[in-house]
C-alpha cells in the first residue's frame, strides 16, 4: 500500500516520547496559598485571626505542629511546606498579654504508654480537658505535654484519671509552671451510679420485635481486598407519614431478595401495626 506505515506498538512509544514531562508540569496550575488561623472565643465561636497573628504567608504547606519551643509558657508553631524552608513562628502572647498557663506531663516510672490519659483543669467555674496523645493530625505530631492556657484566671483542681481507671485529685495548684505526674501517685476510681446512668434508656415495643435476614452474597469474590464485608450493614430504615395521620411509621428495608417491611404507628402510644409490603 503506498504511503502506508505501519502503527507503533505499545513496546515503540511511551509517554515520555511524546511529553517534554517537565513542560508539562510546568503547565499545571502551581499557586502557593495562605493558611488558615483561628482563635476560640469560646461557646464555639472561633475568629479567622491569620493576618492578626503573622500567619498569613503564601506557601505550600502540608504539616503543622505545636509545641513551647523556648520554655516560656506558650505555644510556638512549627509548619512543613514542600519544596521549601518550614515555617517556625515564635509565640509572643507571654510578653503581650501576660497570660496564665499551666502545663502537665505525664511519666509512668515502669516506661509503660500514658496515651489515653484525661487531664481537666477546672478555673473559676470552667473546665478544659486534653487527653493525652502522640498524634495531632495527619502529618504532624506536636508535643506529649497538655498544655492549658487559662487567661488571668487561677486553677482550682486538677483531676487526672490514668488509662487503668485509677485518679488524683490535685488542688491549690500554682500557675504558670509544669506539673509532673505518674500514676503511682493516684487512687483506685469507682464510679458512683449517678456517674454511669445512661443518658438514653431503651424501650422494647413488641411490634418492633424484628429480625433481619440476610442474603447470601460473597463480597470477596467480587473485589478480594476489601477489609470487611460490605453486604451486611443491616437494614436501610426510613421514617415518615405515610398515610397522613399524623403519626410518623417506619420502614425497614430488606436484603436482595427478602421483602422490606412497613409498620404504620398507631394512636395508642408504643404501638406500631405491621403491613405487607410489595
Amino acid at each position: 500500500m503506498n504511503g502506508w506505515q505501519p502503527t507503533p506498538s505499545a513496546g515503540d512509544v511511551n509517554l515520555f516520547d511524546i511529553l517534554d514531562i517537565e513542560k508539562t508540569i510546568g503547565l499545571l496550575p502551581s499557586v502557593p496559598l495562605k493558611n488558615y488561623a483561628y482563635k476560640n472565643n469560646g461557646s464555639m465561636q472561633f475568629e479567622k485571626v491569620s493576618e492578626a497573628w503573622g500567619l498569613d504567608q503564601a506557601s505550600f504547606s502540608n504539616g503543622a505542629a505545636y509545641a513551647d519551643f523556648d520554655q516560656d509558657g506558650d505555644l510556638d508553631l512549627v509548619v512543613s511546606n514542600i519544596n521549601a524552608p518550614a515555617f517556625l513562628y515564635k509565640n509572643n502572647s507571654d510578653k503581650k498579654l501576660s497570660n496564665n498557663y499551666l502545663r502537665v506531663q505525664l511519666k509512668d516510672p515502669n516506661h509503660q504508654s500514658v496515651m489515653g490519659t484525661r487531664v481537666t483543669v477546672y478555673s473559676q467555674g470552667k473546665s478544659q480537658m486534653s487527653e493525652a496523645s502522640n498524634v495531632r493530625g495527619i502529618y504532624s505530631t506536636s508535643e506529649q505535654s497538655l498544655h492549658f492556657g487559662l487567661g488571668k484566671a487561677s486553677v482550682d483542681s486538677v483531676m487526672v484519671v490514668w488509662p487503668n481507671n485509677t485518679r488524683q485529685i490535685l488542688k491549690s495548684v500554682a500557675v504558670n509552671k509544669t506539673l509532673v505526674l505518674n500514676p503511682e501517685q493516684a487512687v483506685a476510681y469507682t464510679k458512683t451510679l449517678a456517674e454511669v446512668q445512661s443518658m438514653f434508656q431503651e424501650v422494647f415495643i413488641p411490634s418492633l420485635k424484628i429480625t433481619h435476614q440476610e442474603n447470601n452474597y460473597d463480597d470477596y469474590a467480587q473485589q478480594v481486598l476489601l477489609p470487611h464485608k460490605m453486604s451486611q450493614f443491616g437494614p436501610a430504615l426510613a421514617v415518615a407519614d405515610v398515610n397522613s395521620d399524623g403519626l410518623e411509621d417506619l420502614y425497614i428495608g430488606g436484603a436482595s431478595g427478602i421483602p422490606a417491611q412497613l409498620l404504620l404507628q398507631e394512636i395508642m402510644v408504643n404501638s406500631l401495626l405491621q403491613i405487607p409490603t410489595y
